[in-house]
């Protein structure tokens, strides 16, 4: 019931496999399409082939990501309204986050990509009838090559009402796009970007999240239990929109590890790792062990940024912010052991790592936690897999969505711990103390001051 995929590949082929053989219905949330390549048009021809066939299709994506241009001058939009514009089983939903107001939203609104800066759709779930795939994956060509992520398939019918109900939540609070590629105004009857209703339509998707989250169908807020008694899994939906206070992943994570005790192991992985104050300090107070995986700058999406641009700092600000963090960790932990100063590195339990595998690049987010006093071999207890990076935009500004599961089976505790371990396998340990710092250090250092709410 519960299948931990485990590359890029393997994600694309199972996505295409799950749309291909879908009988009631297929609901993916993306925050982008990809619409150059032949692996990214098959996504979209599939779609079509399941509509044209009497299945329920349900797409669900960012609006201002869908309109930038790709290679051939058109809008993800326009690849939409090509494929499915003509099919009266689908319909395609454009979320646009309420942050929409203020000098910022005059400097930055339909101005793509910095109109993405106020708040996206992040959440990545792919639902084919009773199945849910979970991931940090967008549907492009890299994340079906050479950009590793996370993919957990979950065979649930609760599940899938469950993570259906979400999607249906925000798709009647994005806007709709018509046949012809034009955008019909939300189905709950608010604009996100009126300032007369943001207030009316944040609370009421409020509403809507509330509700699809605590739903009837899926259990009132309990979890979903796989398999029988030798076998079993529970799994944990968890959605956050920051922008709506809707804080449900927020309370959950932070719940979690005001459970962990010292000697339990966490490790954490984040494609763009910027911990939030209340993670920073849930971990630091538990005692746990803490190993952060993270991509060297040269794996991170924005390394190949053209020369000039801002963007080409990206990597390097992460990388500044998640040693800072680790730093002040050690630190804290020192002074807890009593030692101010003398204690290595290793001796305080907080560790950074740092992915690099030539020709790729690193998106994997999540939490795997293993417990004290059992086998290192038996693998973790629990993990949280899906689109939260666990910074200050997961946080407030993005919607997402992850699954908390805990396994109850060896099997799938050592499946999670080859997940794991493969991952780490393209690591290495980065020492803070004595990390090299670039050239331009001050120009980081103080964009990374200036930003860290943002990222």
């Amino acid at each position: 019931d519960v299948e931990v995929l485990r590359s890029p590949t393997a994600f694309h082929d199972r996505l295409v496999r799950g749309i291909a053989g879908a009988k009631d219905h297929v609901s993916l949330s993306t925050l982008y399409f990809g619409t150059d390549t032949e692996r990214e048009h098959r996504v979209f021809q599939e779609l079509r082939n399941a509509a044209k066939r009497g299945v329920r299709v349900r797409v669900l994506c960012d609006a201002p990501r869908a309109g930038r241009r790709g290679q051939d001058k058109k809008t993800i939009v326009d690849h939409l309204a090509h494929y499915l514009g003509d099919c009266a089983a689908a319909s395609v939903s454009l979320y646009q986050t309420p942050r929409t107001k203020g000098l910022l939203k005059s400097l930055v609104m339909g101005r793509p990509p910095y109109s993405e800066i106020l708040g996206v759709c992040h959440m990545k779930a792919y639902v084919f009838d009773d199945e849910v795939l979970v991931s940090g994956a967008n549907l492009n060509e890299r994340y079906f090559t050479t950009r590793q992520d996370r993919y957990v398939s979950v065979r649930s019918p609760e599940l899938a009402e469950r993570t259906l109900a979400v999607i249906r939540a925000v798709g009647r609070h994005s806007f709709q796009l018509s046949g012809s590629g034009a955008l019909r105004e939300p189905p709950c009857g608010l604009s996100p970007l009126r300032l007369a209703t943001a207030a009316p339509f944040s609370q009421s998707l409020h509403d809507g999240l509330k509700e699809a989250a605590l739903s009837e169908t899926g259990g009132s807020g309990e979890p979903n239990s796989l398999g029988d008694d030798e076998g079993m899994a529970w799994v944990f939906p968890l959605v956050q929109n920051g922008s709506v206070n809707w804080r449900q992943d927020e309370q959950a994570v932070s719940a979690f590890l005001g459970e962990l005790a010292k000697g339990d192991a966490v490790q954490l992985s984040s494609g763009y790792l910027n911990l939030t104050s209340t993670i920073e300090q849930g971990l630091l107070g538990s005692g746990a062990t803490v190993d952060f995986l993270m991509p060297a700058p040269s794996a991170n999406g924005f390394f190949s940024s053209p020369k000039g641009s801002p963007k080409q700092y990206i990597p390097f600000v992460y990388q500044h912010l998640a040693i800072e963090a680790v730093e002040r960790m050690q630190q804290q932990r020192r002074r807890r052991m009593g030692d101010m100063g003398r204690a290595s590195e290793d001796a305080t339990g907080i560790r950074l790592h740092e992915y690099e595998r030539p020709g790729w690049q690193f998106h994997a987010k999540g939490i795997w936690y293993s417990p004290a006093k059992e086998p290192e071999l038996e693998g973790p207890l629990a993990t949280f897999v899906g689109s939260p990076n666990y910074g200050y935009r997961s946080q407030d500004k993005d919607l997402e969505l992850e699954l908390c599961i805990l396994a109850g089976c060896g099997d799938l505790r050592r499946r999670l711990r080859d997940e794991v371990d493969g991952l780490f396998r393209f690591s290495s340990r980065t020492e803070p103390s004595q990390q090299k710092r670039p050239k331009s250090e001050p120009l980081i250092s103080l964009s990374s001051k200036l930003c860290r709410k943002w990222l």
